[in-house]
Formats: structure tokens, C-alpha cells, sequence
């Protein structure tokens, strides 16, 4: 249900764009600090309750104190990147992400690099496939959000991630292509309701929403409305803990980033006007987290081999 939610809403939103009622870039700003701030950050905010399992059997009580310096020191060290190594920061963020994206929803019976080649190539559609065919929109969003607006930095990190586009954005065209074949010649069930569900119908609806929309909006509802709520859905399906409870979990590492970011925009903001502010604060914010949920993501996964699906 939720796959067939979340295509219809990539079909609506990219039709609304041809016609001519798509929303301003202020607009787009507000919609992703909240969204992020909402949903997209809850979602990773269990991370805490991943360290405690890690750190906690060699650490004793020592484990907060040691996890939240190092989580903080992770994402500093992303913030400074930003400033003084962008282009191999933005990159970085990319790549991890797109392999983050694709691999929790990787289905496929590829093993070993293959494996990981298609994570990168699907999970980050959302990025390759705008960088490709809507070049300027993204230079200008990264010149927005790398600080002294490195406006090179920015043409230079476009480039790069269109190059990997062409290698990259094939491999979901043959993969997409793949599933229809499965779907028409293997399904058994080929109803509108199996169709509007399937794998085909939402790289489709995303690669037309890739293709319309600007790219801070594609992220948007990627991000959020996809990746993030099924990363919740995950959650509350598998811990037992009464809703309160698990918002109770949820908060610490919610609280802490939002703060942090609420305090960044308003640094920002006293120089520049609040979109742009808005924009660098929650995509700088969402890298600078993006090292630590990863790395706890990689750790767990190789000290547990089977991760209990609740830990992201």
C-alpha cells in the first residue's frame, strides 16, 4: 500500500508541474525543513538504541557518553568538509547515500559487488537521474547550499555525478525493464492494484517526477515520503513498545539534531536570505548525520550479520 501511495504521489506531483501549478522555491524550503525535521530525521534517530547494543557489553555505563562524542565528532568533521573539501564531501554524500537508499531495498539475487553496484545505481536515482537531464537545477541548488557559494565546487560535483549517470542510470532502466518482464511473464496476480504496487510502476513514476520537478522536490518526497517512513514503518512494526515509548526513544537523537540545525539556520539566516539558509542547513544537516547512521548501519551489520529489522 504504502509503494502505491508513494507512486501515485510522484505521478500527481509531476503532473501538477506540466501543467503549471508547481510551488515556488520558498515554498519547496519550508516543505523540506519540515519534512526532514518530521519525518526525515526520526527515522535515523533510533541510532542511539543501536549504539547502546554495540558499545554497551564492552563499555558498561560508559557507552552514552563515548557514543554521543563520537556521533557529534563524526558530524562535525562532514560540517568542516563542507567548507574546506566540498567537492569530495558532496560526492561522498552522494555515493553513501544512493548505496544507503538502495541497499535496504535491495530484493535482487545478486551477491558481492554486483550487489552493491545496484544499490548505488537504484537508491540513488533520486540523484543521477536529475544531475543528467536537469544539470543547472542542480548546480544551482549545490551553489546554494556549499558555504561562500563555491559556485566551481558546484559545477565540478554536477559534473562527476552526471559522468556516473550514464554508467548508473542504465542499470535501473534495465533493472525497471526487468521487473515489468517479471510482472507481465512471471506474476501470477497482474491487476491494476498489483501493478500500481510494483517495483516497475515506482522507478517509473520517480524517473517522471526526476524529469519535472526540481530536484530539491524529488528529494523531498524521495527522501521522506519513501526511505524515511518505511525506515519508521520498519520500526514500529518490530518493537513492541507502546507508541509513547518508542517516541520517547525517538527523541533524544531527534531533538539533538533539530537543535542543531535550528541553531546552524539561524547562523546562516543573519547573512542571507531564509530560503537559501533553509536549504544549506537541512542538507548539510543530513550529511553531517548520514556519516554516523551509516557507520553504526555498516558496524551492526557486520557484528550482527542478520540485523534485526527494527535498528533502521
Amino acid at each position: 500500500m504504502h509503494s502505491t501511495i508513494v507512486s501515485l504521489t510522484y505521478v500527481t506531483l509531476a503532473f501538477v508541474e506540466l501543467v503549471g501549478l508547481g510551488s515556488s522555491r520558498p515554498v519547496e524550503a519550508v516543505i523540506l525543513a519540515a519534512s526532514v525535521a518530521f519525518i526525515g530525521v526520526p527515522h535515523g534517530a533510533f541510532d542511539h538504541v543501536i549504539g547502546q547494543r554495540l558499545l554497551k557489553p564492552m563499555f558498561g555505563s560508559l557507552w552514552s557518553a563515548l557514543f554521543f562524542i563520537s556521533y557529534l565528532a563524526m558530524a562535525s568533521c562532514v560540517v568542516v568538509g563542507w567548507f574546506f573539501w566540498p567537492v569530495g564531501t558532496v560526492l561522498a554524500f552522494f555515493f553513501a547515500s544512493a548505496w544507503h537508499f538502495g541497499i535496504e531495498d535491495c530484493q535482487s539475487n545478486e551477491y558481492g559487488w554486483q550487489k552493491h553496484a545496484l544499490a548505488v545505481a537504484s537508491g540513488g536515482l533520486v540523484i543521477w537521474f536529475p544531475a543528467l537531464i536537469r544539470r543547472r537545477d542542480v548546480i544551482d541548488l549545490l551553489a546554494l547550499v556549499i558555504p561562500d557559494e563555491q559556485q566551481r565546487a558546484a559545477v565540478v560535483c554536477t559534473t562527476i555525478t552526471a559522468a556516473s549517470a550514464v554508467v548508473l542510470v542504465p542499470l535501473v532502466l534495465l533493472r525497471t525493464v526487468k521487473s515489468l518482464t517479471d510482472f507481465i511473464f512471471m506474476k501470477r496476480e497482474r491487476s491494476l492494484a498489483s501493478l500500481l504496487s510494483s517495483d516497475f510502476f515506482r522507478n517509473f513514476a520517480l524517473i517522471l517526477l526526476c524529469a519535472t520537478v526540481s530536484p530539491l522536490v524529488s528529494f523531498t518526497v524521495y527522501f521522506c515520503g519513501w526511505h524515511s517512513i518505511r525506515g519508521l514503518i520498519r520500526i514500529a512494526g518490530t518493537v513492541e513498545d507502546h507508541p509513547l515509548m518508542l517516541a520517547l526513544k525517538l527523541a533524544p537523537l531527534t531533538i539533538m539534531a533539530i537543535g542543531l540545525a535550528v541553531a546552524g539556520s539561524s547562523v546562516w539566516s543573519s547573512t542571507q536570505l531564509l530560503t537559501p539558509s533553509l536549504i544549506r542547513t537541512v542538507f548539510i544537516a543530513l550529511s553531517a548525520l548520514a556519516v554516523p547512521h551509516l557507520f553504526l548501519y555498516v558496524s551492526d551489520d557486520l557484528i550482527f550479520r542478520k540485523r534485526p529489522a527494527n535498528t533502521f
